[in-house]
């Protein structure tokens, strides 16, 4: 499991992460403090909070799919109606309203639901 709190971001491979910036983006990310041998990054926020929960490869490809699922089940058109939408039946089912901060573990089962 990935650890958050307010100082510390635990990279997948287990080491700590850092908060750098991108001058050509302008934007906060953290980087894995392993690299170069890892290179896995994760976004943050202006204020330099992470954005969602850090994740391998599989947990980013899960979320994926899961975002693909949910666009086509919640398309009326309307973006901001669906945004909504797809908030709410998250937070029904998994008590949050980001793919970002989900788990392997509840992913699948959300996928399982979606694809009935």
């Amino acid at each position: 499991m990935v650890k958050i709190d307010e100082k510390t971001v635990i990279c997948p491979c287990g080491a700590r992460m850092v908060l750098r910036h991108n001058r050509k983006l302008k934007k906060n990310f953290f980087g894995c403090s392993n690299y170069p041998e890892c290179t896995n990054t994760h976004s943050a926020d202006n204020d330099g909070a992470p954005l969602g929960i850090p994740a391998d490869a599989e947990t980013r490809k899960l979320r994926t799919e899961l975002k693909e699922e949910l666009n086509k089940y919640f398309d009326t058109g309307d973006r901001i109606q669906d945004v909504g939408d797809r908030g709410r039946f998250l937070e029904h089912y998994t008590g949050e309203t980001r793919v970002a901060r989900l788990h392997k573990d509840q992913i699948r089962k959300l996928l399982m639901k979606l694809r009935k």
